[in-house]
């Protein structure tokens, strides 16, 4: 199996579909849909996490990226109902 390969840069989804992409990647190692929804907030956490503290990118850049990472997280809890 391949790993997920997220490229936190691309905005070129809505925040919903790419919740719904990192959901259905998950889903490939878990059977069992709590666990692929909770591995993919985690792994957006860590995505923010990340974001927060690169000082590499533009911070104007950067927090629309926080922004937009924020919204899949909302995305992904609207999976859940």
């Amino acid at each position: 199996m391949n790993p997920v390969k997220v490229n936190y840069f691309d905005m070129d989804m809505t925040p919903k579909e790419k919740a719904k992409e990192l959901f259905n990647n998950m889903k490939g190692f878990w059977v069992m849909h709590s666990h692929s929804l909770k591995c993919a907030k985690v792994a957006v956490n860590q995505i923010i996490d990340i974001l927060k503290v690169a000082s590499d990118v533009n911070m104007l850049y950067r927090s629309e990226l926080v922004v937009y990472w924020n919204e899949v997280l909302t995305e992904l809890d609207n999976l859940k109902k």
